[in-house]
């Protein structure tokens, strides 16, 4: 029997070299622009933490409450990525821990394989001469 086989664009990326992987789609078409929403609200959310961190420490050192912020961060960050990449990509990629360098660490080490998934999506549309430059 003849068959195809249908490129559907979907990335499989192995996470630490575990069992476990994750799987996107950088081709899709609003899933470029779904990433970089979340690259913003990533940031933005970041920096409102720094600043509410800075603003507690200038009063009074309150390690509980600065916990509870960086806790409250993570979660919403977890669950931006789960909306993202899929139900459960957080507990895959992170386990358990809790923290906003371990979510920096996987936008920095994500973003070359979506950059490398939409870049033929893009290139289409750029003048021929600036097509081949990264």
């Amino acid at each position: 029997m003849d068959s195809i086989r249908i490129d559907t664009g979907v990335k499989r990326i192995q996470i630490n070299d575990g069992p476990d992987f994750i799987e996107f789609n950088p081709t899709e078409v609003n899933w470029g622009r779904k990433f970089e929403k979340l690259r913003v609200e990533v940031k933005n959310r970041l920096d409102e933490l720094s600043l509410e961190i800075s603003q507690i420490e200038e009063n009074e050192t309150n390690i509980e409450e600065i916990s509870k912020l960086r806790d409250d961060v993570c979660v919403f960050v977890r669950e931006k990525i789960d909306i993202l990449f899929g139900t459960g990509t957080s507990q895959k990629v992170f386990g358990d821990i809790m923290s906003e360098y371990a979510i920096a660490s996987f936008l920095e080490e994500i973003t070359p394989f979506i950059q490398q998934g939409r870049r033929p999506l893009v290139q289409q549309y750029l003048p021929k001469k600036n097509r081949h430059k990264k």
